[in-house]
């Protein structure tokens, strides 16, 4: 018998002392007063067993006095009086993933994500709990809603009235190196054949809207006004196209992944190089994600870097089974100790100087690089460096990632040395987020397939890398 049978309806005033009674409880919550906040849902639940919240209160009390099985039947409790409760299932999927029963939290997750689809909170929470549990499939189908979202595809198709202009407020910041990438990127998609929109409509529309914003000059961030909004918000911040990037028979090269485990885990710092990273139909369908899908959103950048990020569409079956693959072939580098935290892409300018020195927010970054060499015109530079100091665990992550001039003062008074990584198709570098790096300058052919692009895979938290000192 559950506590639920027999136990009829409860007399109004016994029902309001229980609500009561709940509201008690949940201020001793937020007060981290746990013990006397079950006191309160058991009282509220003697009165009224019939009330959800109360039993899902108590789970949560039960669950920060670290009693997680009696967490889980209180969650289960809630459920089984309101099997649509939200809070209960996110509870009872984040303690079923604490615990490694990830097939039972996926269940959860997967029905939240069919009732709250309009949810970007809830999604963004799904996101990062299968990440957090490296359910990459899970983390992904979450991710690419989310995106669907966040950057609406309301672009008409042939023969079709336009959507309205997008409603953004604050207006977006624009640059004109973002607005050439674009139409370079739509001339690029009518040059595949990609006919069912309108690209002669909106290149168009672009070109007039560049011409409104020229005087702005390079590299010159501002506010959309309405005359551009007019003219492409239906286009703006959404995505057009997402290229159907499936997986492969397999991701990875042939090369030795003992070999590259053991050299990085003997190396002083924490850093590898490996060439060949991905068989050559991973990385032609790679770079053709990149070329093809409009989801470099990412316009902050200094000399018109532009980024692409998970959560905003950088996300397709093949960067899942990349992410998968590495972290099974690193059993002792990355494997289960240190999960995917974020995927993302950059495209540079064809010539820029080296970017400012920064470090990540992981334990472990996979940087791979995807351009054709013939795209470099000068085989010296357009790599990577990377400095043998490592960011201090007491910095912040604005301060590690953008106070490039602390940053500089910091490698000169260390007298930091650096290593020099050059530039190379389906080169990647494995290293410790912590040490410092650059992009070098880049100098690389005009022409939209030429831009320089690098994909980023970031595994494990900062805190628990191998190498968490600050000294050289």
């Amino acid at each position: 018998m559950t506590v639920f049978e027999g136990a009829g309806s409860p007399a109004i005033d016994n029902q309001d002392e229980a609500l009561d009674l709940i509201a008690h409880g949940h201020q001793a919550s937020l007060d981290n007063r746990f013990p006397d906040a079950e006191s309160c849902f058991r009282k509220a639940i003697a009165l009224d067993a019939g009330l959800p919240m109360a039993h899902n209160n108590l789970g949560w009390a039960l669950y920060r006095q670290d009693r997680l099985g009696e967490a889980i039947q209180s969650y289960q409790n809630a459920l089984e009086l309101n099997p649509r409760l939200t809070l209960a299932q996110v509870n009872l999927a984040a303690l079923f993933w604490t615990l490694g029963r990830i097939d039972e939290a996926r269940v959860l997750w997967l029905a939240l994500m069919e009732t709250h689809a309009q949810d970007q909170g809830l999604l963004n929470g799904v996101v990062s709990a299968a990440l957090a549990a490296s359910d990459l499939e899970t983390a992904a189908a979450a991710a690419a809603r989310l995106a669907q979202l966040r950057r609406p595809s309301g672009v008409s198709r042939r023969g079709e009235e336009p959507p309205p202009a997008i409603d953004i407020s604050p207006a977006p910041r624009i640059t004109n190196d973002k607005l050439r990438h674009d139409i370079a990127q739509f001339q690029y998609l009518r040059s595949q054949g990609l006919d069912t929109i309108n690209l002669d409509d909106i290149v168009g529309r672009y070109e007039r809207a560049l011409e409104k914003t020229r005087h702005h000059g390079h590299g010159v961030s501002f506010a959309m006004d309405a005359g551009t909004r007019e003219l492409i918000g239906d286009v703006y911040g959404r995505i057009v196209h997402l290229r159907d990037t499936p997986r492969q028979a397999r991701a990875l090269g042939a090369w030795d992944a003992k070999v590259v485990e053991r050299d990085y885990l003997h190396h002083a710092l924490g850093l590898v190089v490996i060439d060949d990273f991905l068989t050559r139909d991973a990385l032609e369908s790679l770079r053709q994600f990149c070329l093809l899908s409009t989801v470099w959103f990412g316009n902050r950048y200094s000399h018109g870097r532009l980024g692409a990020f998970f959560r905003d569409g950088f996300n397709c079956p093949l960067l899942i089974q990349i992410a998968e693959e590495i972290q099974a072939a690193f059993p002792l580098m990355i494997g289960q100790t240190h999960r995917l935290e974020q995927i993302w892409g950059f495209k540079y300018g064809h010539a820029q100087p080296a970017t400012n020195a920064h470090a990540d927010f992981a334990a472990i970054n996979v940087n791979l690089w995807i351009t054709p060499d013939e795209a470099n015109l000068n085989p010296e530079t357009g790599g990577m460096i990377v400095y043998d100091l490592e960011a201090p665990m007491d910095w912040g992550f604005k301060t590690y990632n953008e106070h490039g001039a602390r940053i500089s003062s910091l490698l000169k008074e260390k007298q930091s040395s650096a290593t020099y990584i050059g530039y190379k198709a389906n080169r990647a570098i494995i290293f410790n987020s912590d040490l410092f790096h650059a992009t070098a300058p880049v100098s690389f052919r005009d022409g939209y397939e030429n831009r320089r692009v690098n994909v980023t895979m970031l595994f494990g938290k900062r805190e628990s890398g191998p190498h968490s000192g600050s000294g050289a």
